[in-house]
């Protein structure tokens, strides 16, 4: 039952999954005259190939968000290039770099 349900929905919704966990419980009992009073999700312990699969997603997640902010952050606060022309920038933290727009107006390196 556990498995079916994704890791943030264990964590977040341990009522509705207590519940669920108590009606499977009690359709397997019942015949036997046994009734379920409660059943609950105490501790949740994740295999160490999943802990390193989760630590590597927010990784690649992290450099997704940084190359985006990068990139974003050059676009808009170093100045735009026109068709045709090059603008060289210099930050404190950088060396020059120049940009190059192509005939549809996308930046590239130079």
């Amino acid at each position: 039952m556990l498995g079916q349900a994704e890791l943030d929905e264990l964590l977040s919704q341990r009522d509705k999954i207590n519940l669920r966990l108590q009606e499977i419980i009690d359709r397997q009992t019942d015949p036997w005259g046994i009734k379920v009073t409660a059943a609950e999700v105490k501790d949740v312990v994740l295999p160490d190939s999943m802990k390193r699969a989760m630590a590597g997603q927010a990784e690649s997640e992290r450099e997704r968000r940084a190359k985006i902010i990068n990139a974003e952050a050059e676009f808009s606060g170093r100045g735009k290039i026109r068709a045709g022309g090059i603008d060289d920038f210099r930050a404190a933290d950088r060396p020059a770099t120049a940009l190059l727009t192509d005939d549809e107006g996308n930046f590239e390196r130079a």
